[in-house]
């Protein structure tokens, strides 16, 4: 699952991370999906590249066969977690329906920045984040998906999101992957060999080499920062699926 790519103007989309939605009966525990979401939000705000912060407050009004919650939601249901509070520079969205994009002006918003790409995360997998997902996939942006930074209510519908439908959709990836920082002295969980400079304060994207020797490592926008990283697998191989 290695993210070959990372476009200059990369948007990050924080999906539902609000008091109503993170207190559902989840398959996976959301305090770490909640300490993942809050760094990505913290490099992406360092990088000054767009972090979106999407709360939902209802549902579509079509009939479903599965019963839905009717009349008016509990008060703080719809109201961000403190970790997400928006600062000066985010968008926030607030949508009516699954997807982050329908009905709202989150393409407009994104288009002003030039955006070309989205990062999407949060709760719940199968739902409000596989479906911002294929809106931004059918609206032509190229779509990646931090799977370790999101959670569902179900283990299986998750796993389906992850294994079947979001490799259609664009890339997927894991904080060894795109947040590990390190010392130039340090070992990359066992492995030994060239640790490469990484320029970003979110390391989970491109490829580099140290010393003209591929080290399969992943680094991407020099000029942000001054993190290390290194391979985590032997060069020219690639990470194989993890599921979690």
């Amino acid at each position: 699952m290695a993210i070959t790519t990372l476009d200059a103007n990369t948007a990050l989309i924080v999906i539902d991370l609000q008091h109503g939605i993170v207190s559902l009966p989840t398959a996976q525990d959301t305090r770490p999906v909640i300490e993942k979401c809050t760094q990505l939000v913290s490099a992406f705000r360092k990088a000054e590249l767009p972090v979106v912060l999407v709360n939902v407050a209802g549902g579509a009004p079509g009939r479903t066969e599965q019963p839905r919650h009717s009349g008016e939601l509990p008060a703080g249901w719809a109201t961000l977690i403190p970790e997400m509070t928006p600062q000066a520079g985010d968008i926030t969205v607030t949508k009516h329906s699954w997807g982050a994009f329908n009905n709202t002006p989150l393409h407009t918003e994104l288009q002003q920045r030039g955006v070309t790409q989205v990062i999407v995360v949060g709760v719940a997998t199968s739902i409000g984040v596989e479906s911002t997902a294929r809106q931004a996939y059918e609206l032509g942006y190229n779509v990646a998906l931090a799977v370790d930074a999101m959670a569902d209510l179900a283990a299986e519908t998750h796993a389906n999101s992850i294994e079947r439908i979001f490799p259609r959709l664009g890339k997927r990836a894991q904080q060894p992957m795109y947040w590990h920082r390190l010392t130039p002295d340090d070992q990359c969980a066992g492995i030994t060999g060239p640790l490469v400079r990484a320029g970003t304060d979110f390391c989970f994207t491109g490829s580099g080499s140290g010393s003209g020797t591929d080290t399969g490592g992943f680094i991407t926008r020099a000029d942000v920062c001054g993190y290390w990283f290194c391979s985590i697998q032997p060069p020219g191989e690639h990470f194989p699926p993890v599921i979690s």
